[in-house]
């Protein structure tokens, strides 16, 4: 019993089952009396498997990048520094002190004068307390000859120089 259903049916069955290969390639294949298709080839699709979750523990340490294979030359280039501002003095060349000079009166330069008097830069008795002319020839004197800068001013180089040289002809004369 071969119905026109039936036969198609098993028409169909076979061409799927010929049609297709071992390779999973498809054959053009032709039933008798009917037209061959001449369709594009199909293509498989292949099937995968589900891929199976990992099963790797996550890291307890954050990973580490490694150093870069080229590095970057060392030389350091020359820097500059702004120069810092300060409200403070320049520095000066005698440590800071007293300074006395022409025109000055007090007991400080009554003891300045003594000081002279000492080593034979004044004449003897004369403490003004006044820092005079005479004063100022005898200071110019004193630092000339002791090397000191001439400038007539006692300050505390000069003052030292000078309560030195008066200690030691004082303690001579004794």
């Amino acid at each position: 019993m071969n119905t026109p259903l039936r036969s198609t049916a098993i028409a169909i069955a076979l061409l799927s089952v010929a049609a297709c290969t071992s390779d999973g390639t498809s054959d053009q294949l032709g039933l008798p009396g009917e037209p061959t298709a001449t369709a594009p080839p199909a293509t498989a699709t292949p099937t995968t498997a589900p891929a199976e979750p990992a099963t790797t523990p996550a890291p307890t340490t954050p990973p580490t990048t490694p150093p870069p294979t080229t590095a970057a030359p060392t030389t350091l280039a020359p820097t500059t520094t702004a120069a810092p501002t300060t409200t403070e003095a320049p520095v000066a060349t005698e440590p800071a002190g007293p300074f006395y000079r022409s025109g000055d009166e007090g007991g400080e330069i009554a003891v300045i004068q003594l000081k002279l008097e000492t080593v034979g830069f004044l004449d003897p008795g004369y403490t003004a307390g006044v820092f005079d002319t005479a004063t100022n020839q005898a200071v110019l004197d004193f630092q000339g000859q002791y090397g000191l800068i001439v400038d007539g001013v006692v300050g505390p180089e000069t003052e030292r120089a000078l309560t030195a040289a008066a200690l030691s002809v004082s303690t001579h004369a004794d």
